[in-house]
């Protein structure tokens, strides 16, 4: 190979991962940074032997060289990769040579051979774990430059290919770099594509595009758990009926129990996007309750809203929620508590009636890759509050529980005084910890005494009772 071919970084991500992963992304930045050592090492072994007129050959001849090399390396070597620096009409010769990366399906080592003016070098190398073996027979990179040509793109000066994990399995692409840009072609079609068509990101935006609807409610509309959550579920069989719910989160008047928002949360696993990666969607139901107040004489009716979003996540998956649960007002009254107004209240509202009171069901101890509603203050404690699971609630929530659960501050005390409220589900039974203090200067405190006060939701019989 000459000594003015080039070397180029290609993406080693898994294309059955999210994109948007930063953790992923350096993960692949890692796997190139090792591939272009091991690379380089190979060019300077092929820079060394002097440029002498060969014949050329293809690709798909040069890979039949590799594979021979790989085998006796190990018999179950698999081609994952082809990176290659081709003369103008896509084919190798005098100075033009590719790089074929193999790993071992047993063992997950990997091994680089190199050919160059028809001769291969071998050099062990890592290679990515999640990367999709290349079909034995595939588009040749003369027919793929040709392919590119007639899109307006060339000379191509480096050439990569590999198979991308797809929801409809696996599909191979060769990605050309040349002066005038960069095109992927189908290695089997030989039509121009495009990430988002392969990695499948253009369906699923298309699919979320058509998932998201927003609609209003009129004054007057059922606001009670059982019809918020009735409609919900109603819209998430009609996305698609595996959908399950796996977790909620409600805002109610704090001093009447009258429900003023829900998001229901449902999952379904994701159609496989390809080895190792499987995930999940994630379909959010959004509901605002209608609103009504008199100015003056005069009453103003503001309607509710009713909002869908989709979105793909990463497993693990969550767990669906039970059948059987106690609506969250009524888990609410039964604590016979005051009114109280949310952690992050630094100052709260000197009227009692403006509280809102935030509580979520989540499974305790779940850990899906998904951000849960923030119920905690900035900083209690530390942590990542952020989620709602600070070291307090890691220490008091009780693991392994579906819970309704919340924050709240004790408004008639000075300083910061926390009260975590776990109420179960399904039973409705509680347990109460409660915290002074804010960072380090935070403590567990025995909870006080507080005056019973039985709350009355003006819903009336809407609001109780188990599901």
């Amino acid at each position: 190979m000459g000594a003015g071919s080039q070397v180029f970084c290609v993406r080693s991500q898994a294309w059955g991962e999210p994109l948007w992963r930063d953790a992923d992304r350096q993960r692949a930045g890692a796997v190139c940074s090792m591939t272009v050592r091991a690379a380089l090492i190979g060019l300077l072994v092929l820079i060394a032997v002097p440029d002498i007129a060969v014949a050329a050959e293809t690709v798909a001849a040069a890979a039949e060289t590799a594979r021979a090399e790989a085998k006796r390396w190990k018999p179950d070597a698999a081609l994952i990769g082809i990176v290659a620096a081709p003369q103008p009409d896509g084919t190798l010769g005098s100075g033009r040579g590719a790089m074929f990366t193999f790993r071992s399906r047993s063992t997950g080592e990997g091994l680089m051979v190199a050919v160059g003016d028809g001769k291969p070098t071998v050099i062990p190398m890592p290679t990515d774990p999640a990367a999709v073996p290349l079909p034995d027979r595939f588009l040749d990179l003369t027919e793929a430059v040709a392919a590119a040509r007639k899109q307006g793109v060339g000379p191509v000066m480096q050439a990569t290919i590999k198979a991308y994990p797809t929801a409809k399995g696996p599909r191979t692409a060769w990605e050309l770099a040349g002066g005038s840009g960069t095109i992927m072609i189908d290695a089997e079609s030989g039509a121009a594509t495009s990430f988002d068509a392969l990695s499948g990101l253009a369906e699923a935006n298309q699919r979320q595009e058509a998932a998201s609807r927003t609609e209003e409610l009129p004054p007057g509309t059922a606001t009670d758990f059982a019809s918020l959550r009735r409609r919900a579920d109603a819209e998430a069989a009609r996305q698609n009926p595996p959908f399950k719910l796996y977790e909620v989160e409600v805002a109610l008047a704090s001093k009447t129990l009258q429900i003023s928002g829900a998001d229901f949360h449902y999952f379904r696993p994701s159609a496989a996007r390809g080895a190792p990666a499987s995930g999940w969607e994630d379909l959010v139901v959004h509901i605002a309750a209608p609103k009504s107040w008199m100015n003056g004489r005069r009453r103003i009716d503001q309607p509710g809203q009713f909002n869908v979003t989709t979105s793909d996540v990463d497993d693990p998956k969550p767990s669906p929620a039970p059948a059987n649960i106690l609506d969250p007002d009524e888990a609410t009254r039964r604590l016979n508590r005051p009114p109280m107004p949310m952690a992050q209240s630094s100052r709260p509202d000197p009227d009692p009636s403006r509280w809102v009171t935030q509580v979520q069901l989540i499974l305790i101890g779940a850990n899906y890759h998904i951000g849960t509603q923030q119920l905690a203050p900035s900083s209690p404690a530390a942590g990542d509050a952020s989620l709602g699971r600070d070291p307090f609630f890691n220490r008091t929530a009780p693991r392994g529980k579906w819970v309704w659960w919340t924050i709240v501050r004790r408004p008639d005390v000075p300083g910061e005084e926390l009260h975590y409220i776990y109420m179960d589900a399904q039973s409705g039974q509680a347990t109460i910890s409660c915290m002074q203090g804010r960072g380090d200067k935070a403590s567990a405190i025995a909870c006080p005494s507080l005056p019973d006060q039985a709350m009355r939701s003006p819903q009336g019989s809407q609001g109780g009772g188990k599901k």
